[in-house]
């Protein structure tokens, strides 16, 4: 029984769930949603009647969406999902329930930021479609959307409405919260009143930029003239940022317009920046600023020379404060490109939003207009991050650039979202009241929302990783940027937490933090080069490159999970920095001692640096340090039952117990003599050791791996060893 057909079942469905025919009461519930749920309870409520997840087969509800109101919503939806493609293998035979895929039905529950037990919830419906996982088991990866219903007051609030532009307090308290209309094109009065009502009423937390140094001057985009200005930022002033993604430079016949030698005279011309001169996103942005009572825009492409290394570097390093310093910083979270555009601004949106009443319980419901796609991590329960899924989300360079935007109007394919330090807002939702309780959904987690103070080293160690793994999940299109993209971060922490860096590893703790580990087969090492970038301002090394640090995180690529071996260490590590001197790295738990507990001398002078390594020292890319080494064979054995690698080291045909904490680049049926060096202690009675490659007396780091402490020494060079960690 095809469900393809234009004659067949599922053309019926089709025309019965968009209104063709149906039932004369057409708010009416199956027994089944008359029994999971109170409807009364969604909005700000206390819950009667807690709900757990419940399931249901597709099939049932396609069934029944000529009879029940619900049913025919989420059906509704799902045919416009699937755009009509959809047959039985997917929705599954009547009779045959392992072949069903189903949906989870919840009440979410949203406390108040206040978490008062005795305060009434925030509570919207939400339904999540899954697969079979027997029937279909690779598709825990697919995209699995997630559905969510809010209150709507009757006659349901308007954006372009009086009332919820400028009377917000004036509001009735049963509107709080509850579902509103916007229109196809936004209505940007409503983005003003965001903002003015940001800067009035929410003090300090959002008004105050930053503790970092605000630019002296920045080349803007003046949006009233249309052209590329040199401004001078003074305490009072102000611009607007955009946070967007690039895409690829060429998009169809339009080019991305890129600030140069070549072009800056064109670009500084009035009205130069014109729809046919700039992609859609940067047309729009200009639109956006202009109606938020601002005057002028920064764009990266268009305020920085593209092709001017020492520009490039002076203002990657003040990314940071760049978007601190914006008043507002517009974020293009909808399309892939630069030519995607701000939906709702030149082009309609789609989705025309419809109430709809539940029968007997006097409740109307509204579907939101959050983005649906979904990641194979979100659960049911989950606090659902609306951004998530957005190609914005995904790219390296704009995870710093949303972190330091004190406010942000954020634009998805179906509404604007607005997020501050106290407040988040949308234009689908009336979340603007001031009466408590007060509801929060920020696009990010607490963890890493302005995250730079910090107690104790401990604290900042948590929140240094959290930040490092949300960067290391994200994609560059160039793998040169991989230290760039993040060293707004870094500056941050220096400043706020005090902490210093080295290839983007605090020297607080650089003997715990170079037994970095990673499970993940597909980590690679970097091949591009890095930027050399001196933060002193020397424009001598503009144009230098250096490869990346193999030691530190950031000279690999696919780092996704990121723990630590080693809590403690005897080695002393030192570096060269830009005048070639040799500096000692002071770490929060060092010892003054230059010996280790077996009498080893670890210091280190500069005579003792071989000038070939010397010479390949740039940017303090390499380590240098004293510790035992050793050469052991290692054989690759293939995959054990967990589909884990089998990979075996021996010494003098005796081999070793070991665990791996990053795999080498070894294939099956490999079998190599490598070089081992001491690098920490995983236990008192555990040595972690890192395989390093050796090229021009620099040793590179390939792969790293614990073992028995006893048994190393009984293999280790009896004397310690100059070591060039590159």
């Amino acid at each position: 029984m095809a469900l393809n057909g234009e004659g067949g079942t599922w053309a019926s469905l089709k025309a019965g769930v968009n209104g063709e025919s149906g039932p004369s009461d057409s708010e009416a519930l199956c027994n089944f949603c008359k029994c999971i749920f109170d409807f009364g309870s969604v909005g700000v409520k206390f819950v009667r009647r807690p709900l757990s997840v419940r399931d249901r087969p597709v099939r049932l509800i396609l069934d029944k969406s000529k009879s029940c109101v619900f049913c025919r919503e989420v059906a509704k939806f799902y045919i416009e999902w699937k755009d009509g493609k959809v047959d039985d293998d997917l929705v599954g035979i009547p009779g045959q329930f392992l072949g069903n895929n189903w949906v989870e039905y919840s009440l979410h529950e949203q406390k108040g930021l206040a978490n008062v037990i005795e305060e009434p919830s925030l509570n919207r419906i939400r339904v999540l479609f899954q697969r079979n996982a027997e029937k279909y088991p690779d598709s825990y990866n697919d995209s699995r959307p997630l559905l969510q219903f809010q209150y709507c007051s009757q006659p349901p609030l308007r954006v372009s409405a009086g009332g919820s532009l400028c009377e917000w307090k004036e509001c009735a308290p049963e509107q709080a919260y509850s579902g509103r209309i916007r229109p196809l094109l936004a209505d940007t009065r409503l983005f003003l009143e965001w903002k003015k009502t940001c800067c009035a009423k929410h003090g300090d937390p959002c008004n105050l930029s930053s503790t970092g140094t605000r630019p002296t001057w920045l080349r803007l985009i003046d949006v009233t003239e249309r052209c590329v200005k040199d401004i001078v930022i003074k305490d009072d002033s102000s611009y607007v940022a955009l946070s967007y993604v690039w895409g690829k430079q060429e998009l169809g016949q339009k080019l991305m317009p890129l600030l140069g030698n070549s072009t800056e005279n064109q670009f500084r011309k009035p009205m130069s920046l014109t729809r046919e001169t700039v992609l859609s996103t940067i047309h729009d942005a200009i639109e956006v600023t202009k109606c938020l009572g601002e005057q002028y825009l920064w764009v990266d492409c268009l305020c920085i020379k593209q092709d001017d290394s020492a520009d490039q570097g002076k203002f990657i390093l003040q990314m940071d404060s760049i978007y601190a310093y914006a008043s507002v910083t517009i974020v293009a979270a909808s399309g892939g490109n630069a030519d995607a555009g701000l939906p709702g601004i030149s082009e309609s949106r789609n989705n025309e939003q419809e109430p709809f009443k539940i029968h007997g319980s006097g409740v109307s419901l509204l579907r939101t207009l959050d983005p649906v796609k979904t990641t194979k991590e979100l659960t049911i329960s989950d606090d659902y991050w609306y951004l998530e899924t957005s190609v914005w989300c995904e790219r390296g360079w704009t995870f710093q650039e949303k972190l330091f935007s004190r406010r942000a109007l954020i634009f998805t394919e179906e509404q604007v979202y607005w997020e501050c330090q106290k407040a988040t807002w949308c234009e689908d939702g009336f979340w603007e009241t001031m009466q408590p309780p007060t509801f929060s959904r920020p696009c990010f987690s607490k963890d890493i929302r302005r995250p730079w103070a910090s107690d104790n080293q401990e604290a900042f160690e948590k929140i240094y990783v959290n930040l490092v793994q949300e960067y290391c999940r994200r994609k560059l299109t160039n793998g040169s940027d991989g230290l760039d993209a993040f060293r707004g971060i870094l500056n941050a922490l220096e400043r706020e937490a005090g902490q210093g860096f080295l290839s983007a590893l605090p020297t607080s703790s650089l003997s715990k933090m170079l037994t970095w580990w990673c499970t993940e087969r597909s980590v690679k090492r970097r091949e591009e080069m890095c930027p050399v970038r001196l933060s002193d301002g020397n424009e001598g090394m503009a144009g230098h490159f250096c490869p990346f640090s193999s030691w530190s995180w950031v000279g690999w690529t696919s780092v996704v999970e990121l723990g630590f071996i080693s809590a403690t260490s005897d080695l002393i590590f030192y570096y060269l920095d830009g005048e070639r001197h040799l500096r000692k790295v002071e770490e929060v738990s060092s010892k003054s001692r230059s010996r280790d507990e077996e009498g080893l001398n670890r210091e280190i002078t500069l005579p003792e640096i071989p000038e070939i390594v010397r010479s390949q020292s740039v940017d303090r890319n390499i380590l240098f340090f004293k510790s035992t080494t050793a050469k052991l064979h290692v054989r690759h054995e293939g995959f054990d039952d967990f589909k884990l690698e089998k990979l075996i080291l021996s010494y003098n045909n005796e081999d070793v117990q070991c665990s791996w904490f990053h795999v080498p680049d070894l294939k099956q049926g490999d079998k190599e003599v490598c070089d081992f060096v001491v690098i920490g202690n995983e236990t008192d009675s555990r040595t972690c050791i890192m395989l390093v490659i050796y090229k021009k007396g620099v040793a590179y780091r390939r792969g790293l791996a614990s073992l028995d402490a006893t048994f190393w020494k009984r293999l280790q060079s009896p004397n310690l060893k100059l070591i060039c960690l590159g």
